[in-house]
């Protein structure tokens, strides 16, 4: 099996997704990464532009290996060959419903015979309506996002919510609202409640790092596994104020790790359909005051909501979940 990456790790985090479900899946997965030409070419001849990799996989002759695609290139041209490509595999073919820049409403915008397509999967039936006005014909099925179970031992290990700081982690994309929350908080949370912010961008220059620190708020990386896992659990909150977000990753993996969240109420950031496992935060972050000094207060009620989040996200996205689904695949 093949597993075609739709963008670049500067771009999305698919790749990331891929290679985790990769290594859920006992078979052998081929995952063929995307060069964005922002990052060194780290898999010999399997980084290539989407164009070199629609072509080679158009010219397997004989037997072709089933493909998912995860997620559609931004540039239409480009999209619009993956979606023939996925049209011509058939029933061989799936497609992870994800278009880096694009909300989940105008994935198949400007392109022709998506509706052609048989198997979507998504990270949550929430979008199944969207994504069925698009593609009426297909089969929607969910997808296990493969949280690592380091994330899960950490809702264990670590200490919950007792260290004095809040956290955002995710990209610097205008639709993640870092850039805002980021605003927000030093004019007025950090003022009231002395809560420092910590920012960790994934995809941070150091440009970005200078340009966006301010009064309360420390912006920087984070490294690994286990320190995103520890750092979610330990924090007071962790807060996700994106407009739009088809592959929450950062989410479920907070959730994964019992930690406290607080996210804007979009379908995306609900755990499979389920109603939302954590605060509510406005679009306008008018109550994100409140919120905080929900969490300070360490009530059983927060613990509760922990508890909860771990548990969706363990029963939906662990890598066992994953195994279950990945079965299903097309081969």
């Amino acid at each position: 099996m093949k597993f075609l990456c739709g963008s670049g790790p500067g771009d999305s985090a698919v790749e990331l997704l891929a290679r985790r479900l990769a290594d859920a899946l006992p078979q052998s997965v081929e995952v063929l990464a995307v060069n964005d030409g922002e990052r060194p070419l780290v898999i010999a001849d399997k980084r290539r532009t989407i164009a070199e990799h629609v072509h080679s996989l158009r010219n397997e002759v004989s037997d072709p290996a089933p493909i998912l695609v995860m997620g559609l290139p931004h540039d239409s041209l480009e999209a619009q060959s993956v979606v023939e490509l996925l049209v011509e595999r058939d029933e061989g073919s799936a497609l992870l419903w994800e278009r880096a820049g694009h909300p989940i409403e105008n994935v198949a915008r400007g392109l022709h015979s998506v509706e052609l397509v048989k198997n979507i999967y998504t990270l949550s039936t929430a979008h199944s309506a969207t994504i069925r006005a698009s593609a009426r014909n297909a089969r929607i099925e969910r997808m296990s996002a493969a949280i690592p179970e380091t994330f899960f031992r950490a809702s264990t290990r670590s200490s919950v919510g007792d260290s004095e700081y809040a956290m955002f982690i995710g990209r610097s994309h205008p639709s993640k609202g870092a850039r805002d929350l980021i605003d927000v908080w030093s004019r007025r949370v950090f003022p009231a409640t002395r809560l420092p912010l910590d920012v960790y961008l994934v995809d941070a220059s150091p440009r970005a790092i200078d340009e966006w620190t301010r009064p309360g708020v420390t912006v920087g990386h984070i490294n690994g596994e286990e320190e995103r896992a520890r750092m979610a659990r330990e924090a007071r909150i962790v807060i996700f104020p994106a407009q739009y977000d088809h592959l929450p990753q950062a989410l479920l993996e907070a959730s994964a790790a019992g930690a406290l969240v607080a996210a804007t109420p979009i379908r995306g950031h609900a755990i499979d359909g389920e109603s939302f496992a954590g605060l509510v935060l406005r679009h306008d972050l008018a109550n994100i005051g409140e919120l905080v000094q929900r969490s300070l207060s360490g009530s059983r009620e927060l613990e509760a909501i922990r508890a909860r989040a771990s548990a969706l996200s363990n029963r939906f996205h662990s890598v066992a979940a994953a195994r279950q689904i990945m079965e299903r695949l097309p081969t």
